[in-house]
């Protein structure tokens, strides 16, 4: 770069520095005064000045410091390339004891390649600016936040949260993967998705029993009677006390699927095994019933296991050939149900010796 490009005169203004450091891709210009070297002027100086509220039409010699950072001649290669490595200069005006510049020394001169300011990228997902005022940036923070100051068409928050949902997708993606790839996985998606329907339709009647209006309780007691909560008690009881249900028709059918067997003998030798397991409850009357808390979100883990174990039996006995197989001539649902009776038994004798 042509130095003359660095150099800017006193009697310039703030806003002339700032258009010539960006003009060059510099934050750092060599003042002048009567073609005698006059200081340095930073971009730092520049923000100090406009916290200050300093005008942008203020000559720079206003603003330039005293104290500053240069070499001099009698300064051997090594030493300045310690002083710009210190204080991480883009440059570093030679002064003569004259008090004239002799020359500039580029960064680009003694460290090559190496950029004066740290480009390295930290391993850290996001950053969010959470303190300050934001007082170097003023009197734009006068009026709007820092971090929904305007950068091109995109706010400071904006840019973040970009970059922080980019991360967020390169880091969730491979497992994203992963978890799309394994079977059992996969099969319980499925199965939420194939009952979340009739759960939303359960959810909406349960709605329906506490309606925040004025009056809305006394009006339905005194149109459909004391018990008028039942009628919508019941379906949200259906769906919701019998969610583990659904969920496993989904996810044996699922996992019948993949192994590519009889999708309709995976999901009821599923219910053998999920039944066995569940206890018979006996009233004083004597009156036996299976507990609605275990086919619930309650008993849904177990569901999924009985579930899940039931299909790789019946999966295994097929690709193994321990079934019983029928002639040709024999229609094919009813050789598929015999193929079903040694992975029935095995299940069973499995889950009946556990409970």
């Amino acid at each position: 770069m042509d130095c003359k490009y660095l150099i800017i005169d006193e009697q310039d203004s703030i806003l002339s520095a700032l258009k010539q450091m960006d003009s060059i891709n510099k934050k750092l210009l060599v003042v002048y005064s009567k073609s005698k070297f006059k200081g340095l002027l930073s971009i730092g100086d520049i923000q100090r000045a406009i916290i200050s509220n300093i005008p942008l039409d203020v000559a720079v010699s206003h603003i330039i410091r005293k104290n500053i950072t240069i070499a001099h001649i009698d300064q051997s290669e090594k030493e300045i390339k310690e002083l710009m490595l210190k204080y991480r200069m883009e440059f570093c005006p030679v002064i003569d004891y004259s008090g004239n510049m002799v020359r500039i020394i580029m960064w680009e001169e003694l460290f090559q390649n190496e950029a004066p300011f740290s480009t390295e990228k930290f391993d850290l997902p996001i950053v969010i600016m959470a303190g300050g005022q934001g007082t170097r940036l003023k009197p734009l923070t006068n009026i709007i936040p820092k971090p929904l100051i305007p950068i091109g068409e995109k706010t400071f928050m904006e840019d973040i949260m970009d970059r922080f949902m980019d991360k967020i997708g390169d880091a969730i993606a491979p497992i994203a993967q992963k978890m799309t790839a394994n079977r059992y996985l996969s099969a319980i998606k499925e199965g939420f998705f194939g009952s979340t329907p009739i759960l939303i339709a359960g959810s909406i009647f349960l709605l329906f029993t506490s309606l925040p209006f004025n009056g809305y309780t006394e009006f339905m007691e005194s149109t459909f009677g004391a018990g008028w909560m039942d009628f919508f008690y019941l379906p949200y009881q259906v769906s919701f006390k019998l969610m583990a249900i659904f969920v496993v028709i989904g996810m044996a059918k699922s996992l019948a699927n993949y192994y590519k067997v009889d999708s309709k003998l995976a999901i009821a030798l599923s219910f053998v095994g999920i039944l066995l397991l569940t206890p018979v409850i006996v009233t004083v009357e004597n009156v036996k019933g299976l507990p609605l808390d275990n086919f619930s979100a309650q008993g849904l883990f177990v569901c999924m296991i009985a579930a899940a174990l039931a299909v790789e039996i019946y999966r295994w006995c097929v690709q193994k050939g321990f079934t019983i197989k029928m002639p040709d001539s024999v229609p094919q649902n009813v050789s598929g149900a015999f193929a079903a009776v040694i992975p029935a038994f095995l299940i069973i004798l499995l889950f009946n010796f556990y409970f």
